[in-house]
This record gives structure tokens, sequence and C-alpha cells, in this order.
């Protein structure tokens, strides 16, 4: 009988079976390579626009605290405020009333309003990326105290030489509240430097609410706290020749520090105390000519920007719009809103000393609400193109980015924008003419 054998090895793979598996093996090593890829990519996009976004967000809710303060313990609109002394002639120019000293030494407190909004300066209008997307981003500037919340009261103000002394009620409840002390000390110092900065505006409110404005020069700690007026402002006392002003040794006059904030697109690359935002390796597209950063400045009364007061608000800003609801007809108190861009701003929130904010039933004192808009961009671009014309708006959703020499054609950045509607409350009831 016959028997059949097999043999005990299997049958092995072929050179072309090898090759196709190895080759379809390939491409499924390629594809998956390209898709992770791809992810990791859109995983760093993503996490840059988030981080964008999210640093612009804290900023901007600082922004909207800034503006919510506003005209805090200051005039809404010195130009026409009733209160202030000298007083302005009814019949005269909107700047009777002023020295010749406003002008030479405070001319920036001299505009004093509730808020003021204004062109961006030249410099930046002319970035390349905000000329390309037809950007003009607004320069917001706040007058108020944002350096405490108390007045303070003063036990005598007096002349000295060509300055003028005030000199604070060390035992008030005003100084107690900041945390000052009768000791004398160094803390006590640092605390009226903080409270009273040296180049700042100081608002002097007698018995009779009228109020007067000096620069401070500086301040020192002692028996009775001193802060010395200079020469930049003269500060009046009634008599002759004055019909308002303070009074004998002006006991009970009220004093607080008024500051003047500015917000605004700036490239910060030349400034040393910004050096580490621009540090490391960055994309071809983050180039110094067309970027800018949202930044919040503090400015002296002669218009100048005071050392070390510049602060990085949110990086990457492309645009910053300011619009105002206002008192349209004081009359009848009737209100209106201007949205930004609106041809009817500068009468409210222009410069007060112009023709157009000067004209009756105009003014900053009249505004009851400011709308803010900041747009931040990508760090990088990742689009091909823009969004319709008919569907963009007036809010940027997209800005194109100015490729570097030798490289592909330059992609879009994707925008993301923060708004709000907030109320001006210390302008209320304030009706002027």
């Amino acid at each position: 009988m016959n028997e059949r054998r097999t043999s005990g090895r299997g049958r092995g793979f072929t050179l072309i079976e090898i090759m196709v598996a190895l080759t379809g093996g390939l491409f499924f090593t390629i594809f998956v390579f390209m898709l992770t890829k791809d992810v990791t990519r859109f995983f760093q996009q993503e996490s840059r626009l988030s981080d964008t976004t999210l640093t612009a967000i804290t900023g901007f809710e600082r922004l909207r605290a800034d503006v919510a303060r506003a005209g805090f313990l200051a005039s809404p609109n010195l130009a026409k405020d009733t209160g202030r002394c000298p007083p302005r002639d009814p019949g005269g120019a909107i700047t009777s009333g002023f020295s010749a000293n406003w002008a030479a030494n405070a001319s920036a407190l001299q505009k004093m309003g509730i808020l003021r909004v204004d062109a961006t300066a030249a410099a930046i209008s002319a970035n390349p990326l905000l000329t390309m997307n037809s950007l003009t981003p607004d320069t917001l500037t706040l007058f108020g105290n944002y350096t405490s919340s108390e007045q303070f009261p003063a036990r005598s103000v007096q002349p000295s030489g060509a300055n003028v002394l005030v000199y604070l009620d060390p035992t008030s409840g005003a100084m107690a509240r900041i945390g000052f002390t009768t000791a004398s000390s160094a803390a006590n110092q640092t605390l009226l430097d903080t409270v009273f900065p040296s180049g700042r505006a100081l608002r002097l409110v007698n018995q009779e609410n009228e109020e007067q404005y000096g620069i401070i020069t500086s301040v020192t700690n002692g028996a009775s706290p001193t802060i010395t007026l200079g020469p930049g402002l003269a500060i009046v006392n009634k008599g002759a020749g004055s019909v308002c002003g303070l009074r004998g040794f002006a006991g009970g006059v009220q004093v607080n520090t008024v500051n003047i904030i500015r917000y605004e697109l700036a490239n910060l690359s030349a400034d040393a105390n910004f050096s580490y935002v621009f540090a490391g390796v960055r994309p071809a597209t983050d180039t110094t000519p067309q970027r800018l950063e949202f930044a919040r400045s503090e400015i002296l009364p002669n218009d100048t920007i005071a050392a070390g007061s510049t602060e990085l608000v949110a990086e990457y800003a492309v645009d910053f719009k300011v619009g105002v609801s206002v008192v349209s007809n004081p009359g009848t108190v009737q209100t209106s809103f201007y949205p930004t861009g609106d041809s009817n701003i500068p009468a409210y929130a222009g410069d007060p000393l112009s023709a157009t904010a000067a004209a009756l039933g105009k003014g900053p004192h009249l505004i009851r609400a400011a709308h803010v808009r900041l747009s931040v961009r990508a760090l990088d671009g990742d689009r091909d193109a823009n969004v319709a014309a008919a569907d963009l708006g007036t809010v940027p959703y997209r800005v194109q980015l100015i490729a570097a020499a030798g490289s592909t054609p330059a992609k879009f950045a994707r925008v993301r924008s923060l708004q709000a509607l907030i109320a001006t409350r210390n302008s209320r009831n304030k009706l002027w003419n």
C-alpha cells in the first residue's frame, strides 16, 4: 500500500509578495507620518492662537477697569467745568482762564476730559501690516485718579518762593486707610511716592468745590507730610483780582493725584524693557516692521510718557477702535450711540479745546459710555485667503501677513476681537454748555 508523504515545512513568501508588502507598509507609514505632522502643526497653531487670545482677554479686562474709572476725582471736561478756578469767561475762548503756563507745562492736562479718542501716531499708522490691511486704530486717553481711591485733607497750602507747599494731615482717615503711620520711616516715604508720584498733576478742591491743579515735584515724609508743587501752574488765592481760590491758610482743602493713561498700538522692539518678547527663534512672518503690541502708558501733564510706565497689555495687536454713547441733546437728556469710526465722535471724544468739541452741547463731559474693541492676530499665518469682503464687515477676521524675502506668498492670520460697552459713571449729571 502506497503512502502519500508531505513536507513538514510551510510554503514561504515569494519575492514579489515581500516587495508588495514592504511597499504597502511604506505607504502606510508615510500616511501616518503626514497625518501626525498635520495634527501636530494644527495643535501648535491652535495653541498659539489660544495663548494670544488668553493674553488679550487678560489685558482687555485691565482696559475695561481703567475706562470705568475714567473721570474719578478729576474733571470730565476741564475746559468747560463750572467749578474750575480761575473760571472760564463764558463769552471768551474755550481756553480763557488758563494762563500761558498751561500750554507750556501742562498741554496734556489742559485737554482733560473723561476720555479722548485720537488717531494713532503717524509712525504706527504707516506700519506695513496696518497699511496692507487698511486698518486705522485709535488711541484712547483717560483722565482720573489711578493711584488711590482717596481724597486727602490738607492742613494748609502755603507759598514757598516759586513753589507751593501742601501740608497733609497725617492723622486723617484717608492717610490711615492707605497704611500711613505717624512714625517716620522709609515705608511711609515709599507709600507717599506711590500715591503722589513726582511729575503728576495734583487736584486741589476747596470747601466751595472750586478745583485747581498743580504739578508735583516731590513729596516728603515728616511730622506733616509735604507735597511740593512746582512753578509750572500757579495756585490762586481768593482776593483782589480773583473771584475764586483758596481762603486763608486753605484749611479743609482736599487733594488727590490725577493720572493720564493712554492705550494705543505700539512697536516695542526698541524698548529694552521688552527685549524678552522678541528673544528666541521666531517665525519668518514675525518680523519687527509688522509686529505691534497693545500698550498702556502713563502720560505726564506736559504730554510726555512717564519713564518706565509703559506696559504690554496684549501681544500681536492689529486694531483698536472706540465708539461712544453720549447725551446728544442736553436739553432733553437724549442719548445717542456713535459706533467706532462715526464722524460725530470728535465732537464728544476729540480734543476738547477744538472748535468742534467747544461748541454748545458738545464735549467729553457728555459721554455716558464707551464701546471699545480690541483685535489681536495669531502668531503666524495659517490660511491662504481672507473671508469674502461682503462677509467681512468692519471687524477684521483675518489679516494678511507680509511674506519674508524669498518665501512663499504671504499667508493670512486669524484675528480674535474683544469688545464691550463700558459705562462712564463719573460723568453722570454733567450737562454744562
